[in-house]
């Protein structure tokens, strides 16, 4: 940004990974005001009633600000709905992926969100490109690259459809339905479970529990003062100078037993901090080594590696004090508290990866009786997460069967308005182009069949175009691959042979004539009027007596 007035760009992009439009970042830092702008430009073209779901990085936060600043004009803030992408809200706290996290939302599918960071990596090649290139140049480049991405993806519509089926919805359908089985459980109990784990943990506490709570894990260092300020907590508890319904119901249990559980909870926060941290160097070398992100160099791949061995030597310390002071808090724990224990976690980092526990906080709270089984039992924490992931997965389902049937009705339409513009007698001039349009989109039945709508309906819509049309006809040539082995010597000019008869080869009209002939022959017969004869004319030039040049 010290060297050039535009630093980088802001994209929006459909779920099919279709760049819609683009935007220069003329500040340091990725602000609001691009992805604002951005939305509004793109709800000037959508009809007065459609509706968007926007996944972005940070969704949460740009959802705060549009509701309190008013950031939309009049009419948008309704109609759209902000979530962030898959691979940021893990990142985020659970409170905010209960919110915004793709998959823990109604209505989404399984649409990842990560469709911009798909297109920088089919375009990365312009960066280098770009850096030394003009202003207009350089928008003339991306503007291409991006058209020409479009083009592509529209072409492989089909197998993006298809892939998102078998490999999204197949696969995952099945996985879940098995988690199902083996939990045993109605769908009914697991809804309900999942209401109440939204509602308890989405709930805010009040300040003022916060502070005293604060206070008791601040001098945990201080033995005799951590028991004062437990002792003066609890007692204000008792006396009713909290308001009823932010009391913690630890009542009655013992005051080692709460020490310690704030003391889990506390590690374990450092434990998830540590774990996050580490996880995003992990993703970046996956990345690099499935391919789906440049290659690291040979000394970034070793930085990389000593820093990840530096955090997860922290890491792993962590873990094991928190596993150390779980079986602690277990020894002294009586089940009459009937409050849940912390799980260990395991110090392996792949186990550490896939472990559901991880970014759970330490329950705090009793339960009561059965209506609160997702917090100690495994099973129903299993079950939502399968009963969520096959909610998803019919809804993608539901999603790319439109997506299908929307597909069929654009082709079907597109191919009628060509077919229709080619019989026009006003666009004789711009018949050779339509034909060409028309037979490359007739090109698509192939690539855009899939399960749901077969090649058959296809060609069904394509031959009662052709028939409708009553001339159009598709000439696919096939393509001559030149052989290298021919010697250039072998080849020769074509020669037009023209049987003169007995006239002189000079009367004979030039190409040029012969076309200007045609068309103004086909014009008149369209237009019902006799075609015009080609003239002759003889233009003598001769130069001036006197001229005078102007510089």
């Amino acid at each position: 940004m010290q060297k050039f007035d535009i630093g980088g760009l802001a994209a929006l992009v459909c779920r099919h990974d279709v760049p819609l439009f683009i935007a220069n970042v003329d500040t340091p830092g990725e602000q609001q005001k691009y992805a604002v702008s951005l939305i509004e430009h793109m709800f000037k073209l959508l009809p007065p009633k459609a509706t968007v779901v926007v996944l972005y990085d940070v969704g949460c936060v740009l959802d705060r600000s549009v509701a309190q600043y008013e950031m939309f004009v009049d009419g948008i803030e309704e109609r759209v709905m902000f979530a962030t992408s898959v691979m940021h809200s893990y990142v985020h706290q659970w409170s905010c992926q209960l919110h915004y996290n793709p998959r823990l939302k109604d209505g989404l599918g399984l649409t990842d969100g990560e469709n911009v960071e798909r297109l920088w990596s089919r375009s990365r090649g312009l960066i280098p490109v770009c850096r030394s290139s003009g202003k207009h140049r350089r928008v003339w480049l991306i503007n291409r690259k991006l058209r020409t991405i479009a083009k592509e993806l529209k072409e492989e519509m089909g197998s993006w459809i298809s892939r998102k089926l078998n490999k999204g919805v197949v696969e995952q359908t099945a996985e879940s339905q098995k988690t199902l089985d083996e939990c045993n459980m109605e769908v009914k109990f697991l809804e309900k479970q999942w209401a109440d784990q939204k509602a308890t943990q989405i709930s805010v506490r009040s300040p003022r529990l916060k502070t005293h709570l604060g206070n008791i894990l601040n001098i945990q260092t201080d033995i005799n003062e951590l028991e004062a300020t437990v002792e003066k907590s609890l007692g204000l508890l008792k006396k009713g100078l909290l308001p009823e319904t932010c009391r913690p119901a630890i009542v009655g249990v013992d005051l080692e037993f709460v020490q310690k559980l704030y003391l889990v909870r506390e590690i374990k926060a450092n434990v998830q901090r540590k774990a996050t941290s580490t996880f995003w160097e992990f993703d970046k070398l996956d990345r690099a080594a499935g391919g789906k992100d440049i290659a690291l160099g040979t000394k970034m791949h070793q930085h990389v590696r000593s820093a990840m061995t530096k955090k997860t030597a922290a890491l792993t310390a962590a873990i094991k004090r928190y596993n150390t002071e779980c079986q602690s808090l277990a020894a002294v724990s009586k089940p009459e508290w009937n409050i849940p224990l912390p799980e260990p976690l395991p110090t392996n980092m792949g186990e550490l990866k896939t472990c559901t526990t991880l970014m759970e906080n330490v329950w705090i709270e009793p339960i009561q009786g059965d209506s609160q089984r997702w917090v100690h039992d495994q099973d129903v924490r299993d079950g939502i997460r399968a009963m969520l992931r096959l909610k998803r997965c019919r809804e993608e389902h539901q999603r790319l069967g439109r997506e299908a049937d929307n597909m069929l009705k654009w082709y079907r339409k597109e191919l009628k308005a060509i077919a229709t513009a080619i019989k026009d007698s006003s666009n004789v001039l711009l018949v050779s182009q339509l034909r060409l349009e028309f037979e490359e989109l007739a090109g698509l039945k192939s690539s855009w069949a899939t399960s749901l709508i077969t090649e058959a309906s296809y060609e069904a819509h394509l031959s009662c175009i052709v028939q409708a049309a009553d001339g159009i006809q598709l000439t696919w040539a096939p393509v001559k691959v030149a052989d290298d082995s021919i010697d250039d010597s072998e080849l020769s000019a074509p020669v037009l042979h023209v049987d003169a008869g007995e006239e002189d080869s000079s009367m004979l009209p030039s190409a040029e004539e012969v076309c200007l002939n045609d068309l103004f022959s086909e014009q008149a017969e369209h237009e019902g009027k006799v075609a015009l004869q080609p003239l002759s004319c003889n233009l003598t030039w001769q130069t001036p007596v006197s001229f005078a040049l102007f510089f």
